[in-house]
């Protein structure tokens, strides 16, 4: 009763994600890391200047070399923002989250799985193929493995539906043989196979790239702009227009009804 009564509102829920994506614009500025607004949070800042109305979670993307970095100067971060990487505690996935401890968070699919604090998705961007069919060949290979994951790691009683019984099925039989550790690190592999200093092509690959042509120019990340979002400025990078139209198409009409789906996520003050 104590948690329903805390529960964040819609617009609460999104406030505290723009205080987490704050404290990360200051410390990557103050550090002197590149980064861009990613994936739906671009679009917002694009099409709304700032939140989709139906969006309830930020992603932003950074080069591999200034992610790491990042990896290595937790402690820039201010309580109550803390960082959150694969090899730390019991963080399990390939890409990075920045959590406000202030605030408990819960997506559905994980109920029971993973516990989580509020947090921004923060995805490193690696050095793609110049050959687009060598692209679009690591793309599905990343798409494999990253979908088997999702599978192994959500809660069984999400995937309701004739689509929800396939994929217990598929679970049931085939995924005993795999270990958390081995799609990981597959997935790794994948995503460092083409450095992102050497390469002219960029894209993130290490968690559901469903954006099979959504790249852009590893030097697009040298000439970043800024860009409004909620009435306050991020980075982001200077092609926005066809990285957009290549992950989302006609990204300036609304999608139907039907089609904007949110992450489910839950949050509560502790």
């Amino acid at each position: 009763m104590e948690a329903l009564a805390l529960r964040l509102t819609e617009d609460e829920l999104k406030q505290g994600l723009l205080e987490i994506l704050c404290e990360f614009d200051s410390v990557c500025r103050k550090l002197g890391l590149r980064y861009s607004l990613y994936a739906g949070t671009l679009l917002g800042a694009v099409r709304h200047q700032g939140f989709i109305p139906w969006d309830d979670d930020i992603d932003v993307m950074m080069p591999r070399p200034d992610y790491e970095r990042l990896l290595t100067s937790e402690e820039a971060f201010s309580s109550p923002f803390e960082l959150a990487f694969s090899g730390k505690g019991g963080y399990m996935y390939p890409f990075a989250k920045l959590f406000d401890l202030r605030i408990r968070a819960q997506e559905q699919s994980l109920e029971g799985i993973y516990s989580e604090n509020l947090w921004i998705d923060i995805f490193p961007v690696d050095g793609l193929a110049s050959k687009e069919s060598e692209r679009l060949s690591d793309w599905k290979l990343s798409w494999s493995v990253c979908r088997r994951a999702n599978i192994l790691y959500h809660n069984p009683h999400c995937l309701v539906g004739a689509k929800g019984a396939v994929k217990r099925l598929y679970r049931a039989v085939k995924l005993p043989f795999a270990t958390p550790g081995e799609l990981y690190s597959r997935i790794d592999q994948i995503a460092r196979k083409h450095t992102f200093e050497d390469s002219e092509y960029a894209g993130q690959l290490v968690w559901m790239p469903v954006f099979s042509t959504g790249w852009t120019r590893a030097s697009d990340f040298d000439h970043l702009i800024e860009i409004s979002f909620e009435g306050k400025s991020f980075l982001a990078i200077p092609h926005w227009h066809e990285f957009l139209s290549n992950a989302f198409g006609d990204y300036a009409s609304l999608p139907p009804v039907e089609e904007r789906k949110t992450h489910g996520i839950t949050a509560w003050r502790l």
